[in-house]
């Protein structure tokens, strides 16, 4: 008995080799855009795809690039408290005080204000690396804010006012904070120029950040150190 009497057959080209994903195969399609990033150009089309109309037991996942940086932002969420928290003990062991560490965390914020400028001025994309740059500029802050309240102790251990030792400590530190921003800038200078679409916002985003913050830390902390500490206070 011919086959065909009992069987129907039509042509059909499979794919050249099956990967699997989870113990599921998968066949992997990759695209990229010549000046969107992963994460926009997903945004972008992601409404069409998932309006795709599949066959029973087929799905679709997004991997690669959105997939890693989805990953890296949850770790670096649920790492920031803990990092927050260790950073504040530090600052009251060194400080022995709850009031001056608090001053210091609260200039943190500072970082948003230059780094979002920073991306809006040169066009370029919120990223994972830009994050990371943001993370990043909050040790230099601190490190910032512990100068310039360290130098205020000094000056009100030697009997100044609270308004001369704060006067004092800003002309002290206003150089050293300047140069340390400008080596700092200049060094990223490189990798803002030659970084390419992945290090650019991050380097922009601490050039910027960095400018801003720390210039307006020099006018915030002695207020905030002002309001904290006031003249009839001794500790």
């Amino acid at each position: 008995m011919p086959l065909i009497q009992v069987a129907d057959f039509e042509g059909y080209l499979p794919p050249g080799q099956f990967t699997r994903f989870n113990q599921n195969r998968t066949l992997t399609v990759s695209g990229k855009h010549k000046l969107l990033q992963a994460a926009d150009y997903h945004t972008q089309i992601w409404p069409n795809i998932s309006s795709m109309v599949l066959p029973e037991g087929y799905r679709i996942e997004i991997g690669s690039e959105v997939e890693s940086s989805a990953k890296g932002n949850a770790a670096l969420a649920e790492n920031l408290p803990v990092a927050l928290i260790g950073i504040v003990v530090l600052l009251v062991l060194q400080f022995n005080s709850f009031r001056r560490p608090m001053v210091i965390m609260l200039t943190i914020p500072l970082v948003l204000i230059g780094a979002v400028m920073g991306l809006m001025v040169s066009n370029a994309f919120f990223s994972f690396t830009a994050l990371l740059g943001i993370y990043s500029l909050v040790g230099i802050i601190v490190n910032n804010g512990i100068v310039l309240i360290d130098r205020i102790d000094f000056e009100r251990d030697q009997g100044k006012s609270i308004h001369d030792a704060i006067i004092e400590a800003c002309l002290a530190r206003t150089r050293p904070i300047l140069m340390t921003i400008l080596t700092t800038i200049l060094g990223l200078i490189p990798m803002a120029l030659f970084g390419e679409a992945m290090w650019f916002p991050m380097a922009v985003a601490i050039m910027g950040g960095l400018a801003v913050a720390s210039i307006l830390t020099l006018g915030f902390v002695p207020v905030l150190y002002s309001l904290f500490f006031p003249e009839a206070s001794t500790s």
